[in-house]
């Protein structure tokens, strides 16, 4: 089994229904099983979900080179890891992203969006969660329990962080080897 990246993080999460699965899309054949569990519940594979805020807004404004003009989400990393699993295995995925705009006191409503994206066109949302967030750079760590029935191949992960106005989406992937 891979070795598990433990990822703490402060607790104070909204969950919409303790995780919203606003759509399941399945090609044909090998995830039967799969949309089934989805369909009992997403918790059982999403283990972990954690946010934080790592540096304030001075902070960020350093590190990025800010310059007041426009409201701005600035997506830093992303790291899903490990790299490849096998089933029943965990991965974890790390987005670093920061939030700043002209007016100092400024706080956002943030959607947080996790997307797991299969090789034959699947899709399924592991994570919505809506937020109000100071203006710093932000940490959302996700850790998932890759299903026992799952096929071998390369799997896509999509994080998408959306204000009002402003979306900035982030893409990293994982290999699934039996």
């Amino acid at each position: 089994m891979a070795n598990l990246n433990r990822i703490r993080r402060k607790r104070g999460t909204r969950f919409w229904g303790s995780l919203l699965i606003l759509s399941v899309v399945f090609a044909l054949g090998g995830c039967v099983q799969l949309k089934r569990d989805l369909k009992d519940g997403i918790t059982q594979f999403v283990d972990e979900f954690n946010r934080g805020m790592l540096e304030n807004r001075e902070g960020a404004i350093k590190k990025f080179g800010y310059t007041g003009k426009q409201t701005e989400i600035i997506v830093e990393s992303i790291l899903i890891t490990p790299y490849t699993v096998k089933p029943g295995d965990q991965w974890s995925q790390e987005l670093k992203y920061a939030l700043l705009s002209p007016e100092p006191e400024r706080n956002f409503l943030v959607v947080e969006k996790v997307i797991f994206a299969g090789s034959r066109g699947e899709k399924i949302d592991l994570l919505v969660s809506e937020s109000k967030k100071g203006q710093g750079v932000h940490l959302l760590t996700l850790k998932v329990t890759v299903p026992m029935d799952i096929e071998s191949g390369e799997y896509h992960i999509i994080s998408t962080i959306s204000t009002l106005n402003h979306s900035k989406t982030a893409k990293g992937y994982f290999f699934v080897k039996k």
